[in-house]
């Protein structure tokens, strides 16, 4: 991430509310209560958890370390999940609570070195698939998506949120505000009118304030989208003059080449999403590939960098992603090449 590029976005109603200053939210993001940086404490976690399920007599010292704080139950929770999306473990409804002897207790009679070995690098390998990053996420948010998962969440205001597959938030609510963190993915947002307390969104160095009104923001590794469907704001960019978005505009934020494109689109397409829909306009075959995965279980190969450069438009099904896949590509000859169940391969004919 470029720190010199701090995008901002207003609110062309009214002005923001007093809250937390961009380095207090930073530092809120990188430490707990007991100061460890949060990737530390995560890490900490996944090691403990993977030497528990080598060793269930470590159970007390998981009490223990856990026990801390708040943040060390959280975070060894975030680690146990981790096991369950890896496909190891039965649903997290049935994952034993913290206090419960591990399934590896069956395992006694082994030499603890062959079950550490033997568990260990099974674990690693689980846990490899949800990398830290992703522990993190699981930590920090307060509403998740997972692959191919939409959700909707009434917040407390009355504002609603609809979460795209693959896709992350945490609240900011209480002190007189009232706000979003976009972690991953992409949100549609249709706020609760209030004058008095605007609604803040962030993602990244990206802030949109407003009073009342319905939009969609997108967070990728490179840029950042926001279009607006009603209501009205303003977007600062750098030093470039701020931007007043109109129901219909559309604004995409490249973070590395600090650009911005301003263009218009139909109401009834933004967030299209949420019907099932995967509108994708003149992008690179890379990136629609990226955001197909969102709702692809497995894993997707794209062979050739060439390939990936390739422009392709179109409207997808994302109920069907293997076959929107083979649509999307047959627009350059390629074609897609199922391996497994789980993955996908995709390379010129």
């Amino acid at each position: 991430m470029n720190s010199a590029a701090t995008p901002k976005i207003f609110p062309a109603v009214s002005s923001s509310p007093k809250g937390k200053s961009d380095d207090l939210m930073r530092d809120e993001l990188k430490h707990h209560e007991g100061g460890m940086s949060r990737n530390a404490l995560v890490r900490e976690a996944a090691d403990l958890w993977l030497r528990l399920q080598a060793d269930p007599e470590l159970q007390s010292e998981v009490d223990e370390w856990c026990a801390q704080s708040a943040d060390h139950e959280r975070a060894f929770s975030a680690a146990r999940e981790s096991w369950t999306l890896a496909g190891q473990l039965a649903p997290s409804s049935s994952i034993p609570p913290v206090r419960h002897r591990s399934r590896a207790s069956r395992w006694h009679f082994r030499p603890r070195r062959a079950i550490t070995a033997m568990v260990g690098a099974a674990a690693a390998a689980c846990l490899a698939v949800v990398s830290a990053p992703t522990l993190l996420l699981m930590w920090q948010s307060d509403y998740r998506t997972g692959t191919g998962e939409i959700r909707n969440v009434t917040l407390s205001d009355g504002s609603s949120v609809t979460l795209d597959a693959g896709s992350a938030i945490a609240l900011n609510y209480g002190d007189g505000q009232r706000g979003v963190r976009l972690l991953a993915g992409h949100a549609w947002f249709d706020v609760a009118h209030n004058e008095k307390n605007p609604f803040t969104v962030s993602a990244a160095n990206a802030r949109v304030r407003v009073t009342g009104t319905a939009f969609d923001v997108g967070l990728d590794d490179d840029s950042i989208d926001v279009t607006l469907a009603r209501g009205g704001v303003q977007v600062a960019w750098d030093d470039k003059a701020p931007i007043t978005l109109r129901p219909g505009d559309r604004i995409h934020l490249a973070r590395p080449s600090h650009s911005v494109d301003r263009s218009r689109m139909a109401i009834s397409s933004m967030g299209s999403w949420r019907h099932g829909r995967l509108i994708i306009e003149d992008v690179p075959l890379s990136e629609g590939i990226d955001q197909l995965r969102r709702y692809y279980s497995g894993a997707i190969v794209l062979t050739s960098s060439e390939l990936g450069q390739r422009r392709v438009t179109g409207v997808f099904d994302v109920h069907a992603p293997e076959e929107a896949l083979r649509l999307m590509v047959r627009q350059h000859g390629a074609s897609v090449r199922s391996v497994t169940p789980w993955l996908l391969i995709v390379s010129a004919d």
